[in-house]
């Protein structure tokens, strides 16, 4: 499925996403580094003299400047509108695939002008529940296209058509990414935590043959706990452990999913139920993610 196939609020919502995540991770970064520029300052400011009071005013005007951060991070709130939005992206594709499969709540029962209302009802309560996500969106433009051909086309389509359609462009694509995204999260936290010992190991270094050897202004104790710190809290930041662990699972269920696909799916209704069901797996990773951002865990699709 292309982007274009989809409600073009599904673009809107997925764009402000990406947009708010590079702007709250840029934010981070700065004042990590910004605190990391002070300690350097504060070490080199110990030379005396001239030095010392260039290296002071400067670490004074980083501090302004980190204080400037934290405000525009608390008042942008990039965080919670990456969420938001990344929510309600997430749920629009969920939506169009039950609709196009025929999965509850748009069953084969229904008529196309009833599914197309049901479809609208939803995504008139997903806009509800992200109100504030909602809002932003509204900076990438209108979002006039709500069902496209390919969806009709597909809605349209024999169910063995549809099963095709599902297996290949829908369940194997997420449980390919899930798989790689859970290999990525675990060697980046391997990494960082390597980086972590390492500078630790360097800052216990200095700390033992310090008072033995004369450094003069040089002591970069500090530098390396502060460099230390800022590492660690970029890696919590990115919670790599916990989303390897949870994307791992994921993948693994639909991976169990594509494994039964072929014993499990004999007719219409049972492919529609197995439609229901994987939807409703990747809708619990969703929701298990956005409760551990603190978010609106979204429509509740689960109607069996």
């Amino acid at each position: 499925m292309e982007t274009s196939d989809y409600p073009s609020l599904y673009a809107a919502s997925d764009k402000a996403s990406t947009l708010a995540k590079k702007r709250y991770y840029r934010l981070l970064a700065a004042q990590l580094l910004v605190y990391t520029v002070i300690s350097l300052a504060a070490m080199l400011s110990a030379g005396g003299g001239e030095q010392e009071k260039f290296f002071s005013r400067l670490s004074a005007f980083l501090l302004g400047v980190s204080l400037l951060l934290a405000w525009i991070t608390k008042a942008q709130h990039y965080d919670r509108i990456w969420y938001e939005c990344r929510a309600i992206a997430e749920s629009i594709k969920t939506l169009t695939w039950r609709y196009m499969m025929q999965a509850e709540p748009f069953g084969s029962g229904l008529e196309s002008s009833a599914a197309k209302k049901k479809f609208l009802m939803e995504l008139k309560e997903l806009r509800k529940i992200y109100g504030g996500g909602g809002s932003n969106v509204a900076e990438f433009g209108p979002s006039p296209t709500i069902f496209s051909q390919a969806m009709d086309d597909t809605r349209a389509a024999a169910w063995q058509d549809r099963k095709e359609k599902y297996l290949q462009k829908r369940l194997e694509p997420e449980r390919e990414w899930y798989a790689r995204s859970a290999r990525a999260s675990s060697l980046g936290s391997e990494q960082w935590l390597w980086l972590i010992i390492i500078l630790q190991i360097i800052a216990f270094f200095f700390a033992v043959v310090q008072p033995s050897v004369n450094l003069s202004f040089l002591k970069p104790v500090p530098l390396l706990i502060t460099l230390a710190s800022s590492v660690t809290a970029w890696n919590q930041a990115k919670r790599k452990d916990e989303v390897a662990q949870s994307y791992l699972g994921t993948a693994q269920a639909l991976a169990e999913f594509q494994g039964v696909a072929s014993l499990e799916i004999v007719d219409s209704a049972s492919f529609e139920s197995f439609v229901a069901n994987v939807e409703q797996t990747l809708a619990h990773e969703r929701a298990t993610w956005l409760i551990r951002k603190s978010v609106p865990a979204g429509l509740n699709l689960d109607h069996s």
